[in-house]
């Protein structure tokens, strides 16, 4: 089959899978597009004034939705230095609390398929919080073809036989393949080479650093770049979302 026949049945495919909702601007500055993708309520917020250097996939936590890009004070920040520096950040619903269920991966690819289409770039980053980082590194790991330049994830999420047992039935109820999601038992091989960032807390109780963050360096910090940033206070602090240094890490390891 012709390569162009291809291209066209791809940019097909993605027009199908997407439905445009709604667009705004505050005026900010940023554009805010509501749409449907995948089946799943969906935002994208960027600068129309700067260059699109590449799409950010954000990965929401528990309790949360698309429209986490704009929940408080710190993430518009954050979202704000990253569409300043020229990235489109784009966040799904996913199947809300589906815990990394293959579902909501296969949500969040199919929005960085759309994203990456609608921008025209070839630059895919996925940035995290929480239970979020639990599809975030699955596609990492099972899904080349995205070939994200990296992953930074704040109060990260990583492994799944340490969940509080006050959340230990919801996550059997929307992930029933805990065996095959949970980070911690993926191959170590699976990961070769990634870059991953991690904002995290020694005070954080709620997802302790020693049995996500720091465990899962040591299982994979032979074979992928894997640093911890450390910041302070109890899970998803304000000082986690290091909008700065997200930006920074990003721009270093894909440089413009």
């Amino acid at each position: 089959m012709r390569v162009d026949r291809i291209i066209g049945i791809a940019m097909a495919m993605v027009a199908l899978a997407t439905a445009t909702v709604g667009c705004s601007s505050s005026g900010d500055g940023l554009t805010r597009v509501r749409a449907v993708v995948a089946g799943e309520n969906t935002l994208s917020i960027w600068n129309d004034t700067i260059t699109t250097r590449g799409v950010v996939v954000y990965f929401h936590g528990l309790d949360r939705d698309e429209t986490i890009l704009e929940m408080d004070e710190s993430h518009r920040e954050l979202i704000r230095r990253l569409t300043d520096a020229g990235y489109a950040v784009v966040a799904s619903r996913a199947g809300g609390n589906a815990y990394g269920n293959r579902e909501s991966q296969d949500d969040y690819a199919e929005l960085a398929v759309t994203a990456v289409a609608d921008h025209r770039v070839s630059d895919v980053f996925f940035l995290a919080e929480s239970m979020g980082t639990v599809a975030a590194v699955n596609l990492m790991a099972k899904r080349p073809d995205l070939r994200p330049r990296g992953l930074a994830a704040i109060g990260p999420a990583l492994n799944l036989a340490a969940v509080a047992d006050d959340y230990r039935s919801s996550l059997l109820g929307a992930n029933p393949d805990v065996s095959e999601t949970d980070p911690m038992r993926l191959p170590v091989e699976s990961l070769a080479g990634q870059k991953v960032r991690f904002y995290a807390s020694p005070d954080d109780v709620l997802v302790p650093t020693a049995s996500n963050a720091d465990a899962f360096r040591a299982r994979f910090g032979s074979v992928a770049d894997v640093s911890i940033v450390e910041c302070s206070g109890r899970h998803l602090n304000s000082s986690c979302v290091n909008g700065e240094d997200v930006v920074s890490w990003f721009s270093m390891i894909a440089p413009w």
